[in-house]
C-alpha cells in the first residue's frame, strides 16, 4: 500500500523540501509506540520536491500491526543539518478490519 503526502508550511503553503538528509513516518502500531519507515531506507519517497509531497510503502505485514481506530495521526519528520522541521498529519489515519475471503483483515480507509 503506498499512501501519499504533501507537507505544507504554517501559511497552508507548499513546504519545498529542499533535499533532505532524512526523512522519518512515524505510524501508530499496536506492539511498539509507532511504526517507523525511513527515507533513507527507500521507505519514503519525494515524488515532488517543490510541492512537498512524499510517499510511503507499508507492506500488508505492517498494515495488520496497525492500531485500529479513526482519525489517528502520522507524524513526519524532515531532517535537515542542524535542523529538524516537524510536521504532523491531523486525523488523517482510518483503520478497521475487514472481512476478505473469509479472514479477518486490518486495511486502511478514508
Amino acid at each position: 500500500m503506498i499512501l501519499k503526502f504533501r507537507v505544507l508550511n504554517q501559511f497552508g503553503a507548499s513546504e519545498v523540501l529542499s533535499s533532505p538528509e532524512e526523512i522519518e513516518v512515524y505510524f501508530p502500531y499496536e506492539t511498539t509506540e509507532a511504526l517507523l519507515k525511513r527515507f533513507t531506507l527507500g521507505d519514503v519517497n519525494i515524488l515532488n520536491d517543490a510541492a512537498g509531497e512524499v510517499s510511503v510503502e507499508l507492506s500488508d505485514f505492517e498494515v495488520q500491526g496497525l492500531s485500529i481506530g479513526e482519525k489517528q495521526n502520522i507524524e513526519m519528520k524532515i531532517h535537515y543539518p542542524g535542523k529538524i522541521k516537524r510536521a504532523i498529519f491531523a486525523k488523517c489515519l482510518n483503520v478497521r478490519t475487514m472481512d476478505i475471503d473469509g479472514t479477518m483483515r486490518k486495511v486502511v480507509f478514508r
